[in-house]
């Protein structure tokens, strides 16, 4: 399903890309609030496609391992083709990302809309089920602060990889103090529900990732 979903948002969006994304006059696709489309240059824009990257390489990634959030975008037909390599840079692009030189140089692409929230959430999914993984075959791709986090969350739904300890940590991995207090203990209210608690190893630990990941604190600025 998610392999499905992935496809068809990367070709909407390289359709985008390639300059055929036609908007009717007068429409927005920007969330409405009280019928009025939401003006995200009060509250601040994305980080950007290279902040983003950073920042979770800086807080998950071994040091030294390559890592691109954009490899995400790469479907393959098979392990050895790569099917959309060719326009990957193009859609990180449509994260946000300083273009052009000189008077024409700025920041472009940083305000939310269905294209690009669909191509984090994509992003973000990829890197949290790489991490949800761990709990079948161990990978060098992320560090021992996180492989410890993760062997702690791969007990679920064992009382440790719920408490309210291995949360924090958790939150305080990913999200560091990008967000309020109030905001963690919603979040973690709602990983305790009994709601989420259906889940299985692996959905647990994608959806609390995803759940922070996708959080406007983090990848809004």
């Amino acid at each position: 399903m998610f392999c499905c979903l992935r496809l068809v948002v990367v070709t909407i969006a390289t359709v985008l890309v390639a300059g055929c994304g036609i908007k009717p006059k007068g429409k927005t696709d920007k969330p409405l609030v009280n019928n009025k489309p939401v003006n995200y240059e009060l509250i601040g824009g994305f980080r950007g496609y290279l902040v983003t990257n950073q920042v979770i390489k800086d807080r998950v990634i071994q040091e030294g391992i390559p890592f691109e959030l954009a490899g995400y975008f790469e479907l393959k037909e098979n392990q050895e083709e790569n099917i959309f390599s060719d326009i990957t840079p193009n859609l990180r692009s449509l994260l946000g990302i300083n273009e052009g030189n000189g008077v024409n140089s700025g920041y472009k692409n940083n305000q939310p809309n269905s294209i690009n929230m669909l191509l984090w959430y994509i992003a973000l999914s990829g890197l949290a089920t790489d991490m949800a993984d761990t709990c079948d075959d161990h990978s060098n791709l992320f560090n021992q602060k996180t492989d410890d986090i993760l062997a702690k969350l791969c007990t679920w739904p064992e009382a440790e990889s719920k408490s309210d300890k291995t949360l924090q940590e958790l939150w305080q991995l990913l999200m560091d103090y990008d967000a309020t207090n109030e905001e963690f203990l919603v979040w973690r209210a709602y990983v305790q529900s009994d709601e989420f608690s259906k889940n299985t190893k692996k959905e647990a630990i994608l959806n609390m990732v995803v759940s922070i990941l996708y959080n406007p604190y983090f990848l809004l600025k």
